[in-house]
């Protein structure tokens, strides 16, 4: 993780406040027919607006900035709003899938965060590829502990449902005698 210190204008920083957060500075946002789509889903434009441009049949939405904190995933607009927030409850996967370029030419990470609707496309500049990627998967990894297993609730619930259902039946089974023991 970086050094809390580090400037403001970095391009990747930990708050002071909260070790496993992290912010992403200089972000597009991809969407269009270049962009790998896995699964047959579609793109997912954040924020789409003015300085949106179109280069090798990719929409690009420059000067997004992300967030990754104990809440989930924060889309800033270029103007500080916010764009979206993808808690990490919404959130099957947030992973680095490529490497790639800016239309600048600048090194780059395309970031996925995918929910059961849609897949969000991010390319985050990055001097140093490797460090980044750590840092996310750092991130993602502590966050991603902390969620809840909503499949294994789920099933404990319907268990307790079918044995308190059970129960119910054999209770009145036994009072209006439709059953000797």
């Amino acid at each position: 993780m970086t050094d809390p210190t580090t400037p403001p204008d970095a391009p990747a920083r930990a708050a002071a406040d909260d070790p496993l957060s992290l912010t992403l500075t200089g972000v597009h946002v991809l969407a269009g027919e270049g962009t790998p789509v896995p699964d047959g889903q579609g793109p997912s434009p954040v924020g789409a607006g003015a300085g949106t441009v179109e280069a090798e049949g990719q929409v690009v939405v420059p000067g997004i900035s992300l967030v990754l904190n104990q809440i989930g995933i924060t889309v800033l607009k270029p103007d500080g709003g916010v764009g979206a927030v993808l808690p990490w409850s919404s959130l099957s996967s947030v992973s680095t899938v490529a490497r790639w370029s800016t239309p600048t030419g600048a090194p780059a990470l395309l970031v996925e965060a995918v929910t059961d609707k849609r897949t969000h496309r991010f390319l985050v500049p990055a001097e140093d590829p490797d460090e980044l990627q750590a840092m996310i998967a750092e991130v993602v990894a502590a966050r991603s502990s902390r969620r809840p297993k909503r499949g294994r609730r789920t099933a404990a619930l319907v268990a307790l449902a079918v044995v308190v259902a059970a129960g119910i039946t054999l209770a009145l089974l036994l009072t209006v005698g439709g059953l000797k023991l």
